[in-house]
């Protein structure tokens, strides 16, 4: 699906695949790791919102006038791995807005990021229906 990816996906979400992967090795190692402690700073919902600004051509996530929708990138392009690691990082960082992300992926759910950041890899799929489940009611 890379190869789908509009141009300069790699590197506007190449943080957000390197996060996970910190976070993954050092539960591997088991460092005892706050899953809060981890994802809740500042660089890293500056990459979340970073990546959701790209993908979505939007302004930094906030409201917007009632009516208004942010205006995506044309669907064919995306890259379900991206859109899984913009998911994940705009829920675990509590940036929010992952909505029209989860939106744009659908029922396509991918194993990574979800299976490296749980307590159980075999969970991955509750945890990634968690947190769209979260993410498309807070757009109520």
């Amino acid at each position: 699906m890379a190869g789908a990816a509009p141009e300069g996906a790699a590197v506007t979400l190449l943080p957000l695949y390197a996060f996970v992967e910190t976070y993954r090795r050092s539960i591997v190692r088991s460092r005892s790791t706050s899953v809060i402690a981890f994802w809740a700073t500042e660089e890293k919902a500056h990459y979340a919102r970073r990546g959701l600004e790209w993908w979505f051509n939007a302004p930094a996530p906030g409201p917007l006038p009632a009516g208004q929708k942010w205006q995506r990138r044309d669907p064919r392009t995306h890259s379900l791995a991206d859109l899984n690691h913009l998911a994940h990082a705009l829920t675990a960082t509590g940036v929010g807005s992952a909505g029209d992300v989860f939106t744009a992926i659908g029922p396509y759910a991918t194993p990574a990021p979800w299976a490296h950041v749980g307590t159980n890899p075999s969970w991955w799929t509750d945890d990634f229906r968690s947190a769209r489940n979260r993410a498309l009611r807070g757009r109520r």
